[in-house]
């Protein structure tokens, strides 16, 4: 441990390594690797597409390599591998892990003892390899290892048959060797309930006949609770569950400068995002709202509670929230509605490439339509969105037609754009807009930017000028001042500018409370 310690820390001095922003970036995570007795994992993100990951991996791992030596230690290059894991577009803008297995390994080590340089075995993205005696793939699939703990599971079934054992020994066998021994990798595999009940199955049978229990038992007796009557036997499903629940827990209870409390709030962030909806993540939910994500850890997890009809609450686990009055959540739409899980998960790719939660994220700042440049596939330079979105390439046109005629068919949109229930007053904003207006100083305030993004901290104070067309009397008219401004005051909402000469026009400009429609909204509308 102290060795790992020393090590490193000396690397943590280096550029490279892997870093993880929560999708708000309040929370990041930066490590160089992890390491456990003599298992090591160094790891290396890409920053920008130029960016040579290999080669800053091999520069790593020699450091790595080097610091072990000086420390006393030695590397078996022969047992090292490394994974080069990235993404490739198919024609309907799905990511999915790309092959990027070369006859010659980019990565290379040299052998101290005798000078040579040794290549590193590469292996597939897909492939699991065991580690810590888990088989995890880099693209999160257990197939190795499912297929691992079958294979095992019937050898031990085949080989308990052969020999005669009492009752006492049978249980000893089954609660102090199989069990534990099928168990290990349960917190952290992702195995289908489906799967859960053919491991299960494969050995259990034999168990109950061995312990002299009648092997067409009820199950529910087999697994239920002593203090209910049950047998109290464990279930592959259960235990995998309550395992994941307990890991989770338990990082989300540390202090936030723990690396793997970070690394939870940043996965929990993206899979808000994931889910797009108004609902916390781990709340209490309709089980078919998770159909639409990933199979991942987390959805696991969230299904296993759901199960159960449990939730967890925390104060890391920070959900969006509607900015303005009658906003809605784009995925809430669209689940309310029980699309089918395809259409919903090519409406999601619409989404990430919009880069849109909410009804707000793509209304203009009026909010009585959808903005123009929405509606051509394009986001606009007068907002710049907070959170952090997953990169999708534009979906085809046949999707992002999808989007709109889906709105459509839902009474929210008109062919036109426009929203049949216009969006209300600003409750909070999330979204950074590049103009606000602030009733309480009159002011004007612009943010430079350049390509819709804010260009640094300073922001631009105009002065209003006596001037209120009697058509649109929430219209104003500013000057020029160019004032310089570090802060924009908390009732300050954003506006639309236009410039008009040496002067800037900004609407709407409303300091009185807005209208209600007569329009009964929809069920999903907050």
């Amino acid at each position: 441990l102290l060795v790992h310690l020393v090590i490193f820390t000396a690397l943590s001095t280096r550029p490279d390594g892997f870093s993880a922003t929560c999708a708000s970036g309040n929370t990041t995570s930066n490590r160089k690797g992890e390491g456990f007795v003599d298992d090591t994992d160094l790891w290396v993100t890409s920053p920008r597409p130029s960016f040579d990951q290999l080669e800053a991996l091999q520069t790593l791992a020699r450091h790595w390599h080097s610091y072990l030596t000086i420390s006393g230690g030695a590397l078996g290059i022969d047992k090292c591998f490394y994974y080069n894991i990235s993404w490739r577009w198919t024609t309907k803008a799905i990511p999915i892990i790309d092959n990027t297995i070369s006859n010659e390994s980019r990565v290379s080590l040299i052998n101290h003892a005798t000078s040579a340089r040794v290549p590193i075995k590469q292996i597939t993205p897909t492939t699991g390899l065991r580690t810590l005696g888990v088989r995890l793939a880099p693209d999160g699939n257990f197939r190795d290892e499912f297929t691992y703990r079958l294979h095992q599971t019937q050898e031990v079934v085949k080989n308990v048959k052969k020999v005669r054992l009492t009752r006492f020994e049978a249980r000893l066998a089954f609660e102090r060797v199989w069990w534990p021994k099928i168990a290990y990798p349960l917190t952290v595999t992702n195995f289908t309930k489906t799967q859960c009940s053919k491991l299960q199955t494969t050995f259990e049978s034999t168990f109950l006949a061995m312990l002299g229990i009648n092997r067409k038992m009820p199950r529910d007796v087999v697994h239920g609770p002593t203090a209910l009557g049950g047998l109290g036997h464990r279930h592959i499903h259960t235990e995998q569950g309550c395992l994941h629940v307990a890991m989770l827990l338990y990082h989300l209870r540390q202090p936030p400068s723990d690396p793997c409390q970070q690394m939870t709030v940043v996965m929990l962030s993206h899979l808000a995002i994931e889910f797009g909806s108004s609902a916390p993540v781990m709340s209490q939910v309709p089980i078919n709202r998770l159909d639409h994500l990933d199979h991942s850890f987390l959805k696991t997890t969230w299904r296993y509670l759901l199960t159960l009809k449990a939730a967890i609450t925390s104060p890391s686990i920070i959900p969006p929230k509607p900015q303005r009055v009658h906003d809605a959540f784009l995925m809430d739409i669209f689940m309310d509605a029980s699309l089918p899980t395809s259409t919903l998960r090519t409406l999601q790719r619409c989404r990430y490439y919009l880069r849109a939660l909410r009804l707000s994220d793509i209304a203009t700042i009026e909010g009585d339509s959808i903005h123009p440049a929405f509606l051509k596939g394009r986001y606009p330079t007068d907002r710049t969105p907070s959170w952090t979105f997953p990169r999708q390439k534009r979906p085809p046109k046949k999707d992002m037609t999808l989007l709109w005629s889906t709105l459509q068919d839902l009474r929210i949109i008109t062919s036109t754009g426009r929203l049949l229930r216009p969006l209300g007053p600003w409750t909070h904003t999330d979204t950074s807009f590049k103009s606000y207006y602030s009733p309480s100083h009159g002011s004007l305030y612009v943010t430079p930017q350049t390509d819709g993004q804010p260009q640094g901290s300073t922001i631009l104070c105009h002065s209003p000028l006596p001037y209120h067309p009697s058509s649109r009397p929430s219209t104003k008219m500013f000057k020029r001042d160019f004032s310089v401004t570090n802060n924009i005051p908390t009732d300050a909402k954003p506006v639309t500018t236009t410039p008009f000469g040496h002067m800037i026009r900004a609407s709407p400009c409303n300091s009185t409370p807005h209208r209600e429609t007569p329009l009964s909204p929809p069920s999903h509308i907050t």
